[in-house]
């Protein structure tokens, strides 16, 4: 699998990637979110409470709120991310496109 790119989202009945979503905040924490690990070497950047609001200050717009995340948010941020990640890959992919 690699990385998850927003521009190529594809619109939701056209199929067509749509680089307007890669403006979009919501969508852009998305992807980064998502792209925090990467399957094929297992690496994984979202692994200490630091990390989590290092991500969440960079896309302050997005998610605003106090930036002190705990070990349970990081825990429930990781384990959203899996589903994050697979509706990003279908949206991506899901026109007769390849799977990454």
């Amino acid at each position: 699998m690699k990385a998850i790119d927003a521009c190529n989202i594809r619109a939701s009945r056209g199929g067509t990637p749509d680089a307007r979503w890669a403006h979009d905040p919501a969508i852009r924490t998305a992807v980064d979110l998502a792209n925090t690990v990467k399957p094929i070497t297992g690496a994984d950047e979202l692994e200490t409470v630091a990390a989590a609001r290092g991500l969440l200050d960079r896309h302050a717009p997005a998610a605003p709120g106090p930036r002190h995340p705990t070990h349970a948010d990081l825990a429930e941020v990781r384990a959203l991310r899996g589903t994050v990640r697979a509706v990003l890959e279908r949206a991506t992919h899901r026109r007769g496109g390849t799977r990454p």
